[in-house]
């Protein structure tokens, strides 16, 4: 299903939901559309008290393109702020480039493996500071042991960034992934990968 990407009256990115539930604060005059999906087209039967740029009135009704950006007119909500990004498997892989980190390999998502730099067995957590991404054959070759007793080059992982305070529940559903190309100009953070 095709989603909305929503606005403040601030132009600051407030939340994506499914199109269909931002409709009606389009119809009502609560929101304006600042980009539609290209190439797609919603239909209704009855009468629109507003002209929607873009849309077209037939004799069954009208026609508007789906939005993929809406601003609020009325709103001030302010979602709260991070420049973290969240841990998780996707993000350790963009982080590391997609490569495992000792014998330089390219894998993909699905067939990479957690490294935990310091073992778990020996009081290494399970955090940015810790996980690499290895190859199956490189994370079993390397097992339990300590980087100091292996005599692969020492790794130090590091927790990537955003370069700008970004929406905590944003950041959380998408990190630095732009879903839809008509997003970007509103998603303005990037992530720095660089320590």
């Amino acid at each position: 299903m095709l989603e909305t990407l929503k606005l403040n009256i601030a132009a600051i990115p407030i939340g994506i939901v499914p199109y269909r539930k931002v409709l009606n604060k389009v119809w009502t005059g609560q929101a304006i559309v600042l980009e539609n999906y290209e190439g797609t087209c919603i239909r209704f039967s009855g009468y629109c008290p507003l002209v929607i740029p873009g849309s077209v009135t037939t004799n069954k009704g009208i026609e508007m393109p789906i939005p993929s950006v809406i601003q609020y007119t009325h709103t001030d909500y302010m979602p709260k702020f991070t420049r973290t990004l969240p841990f998780n498997r996707k993000n350790v892989y963009l982080r590391d480039g997609g490569r495992c980190l000792y014998c330089g390999k390219k894998v993909s998502l699905g067939s990479m493996s957690f490294d935990h730099v310091i073992p778990r067995n020996q009081g290494g957590k399970t955090c940015w500071e810790n996980v690499v991404i290895a190859c199956y054959s490189c994370n079993a070759k390397k097992g339990a042991r300590h980087p100091n007793k292996f005599k692969w080059p020492l790794i130090m992982p590091y927790a990537p960034k955003l370069d700008k305070a970004a929406p905590v529940h944003l950041v959380n559903k998408i990190a630095g992934e732009i879903i839809e190309k008509t997003w970007a100009d509103y998603l303005y953070w990037r992530i720095v990968l660089e320590p």
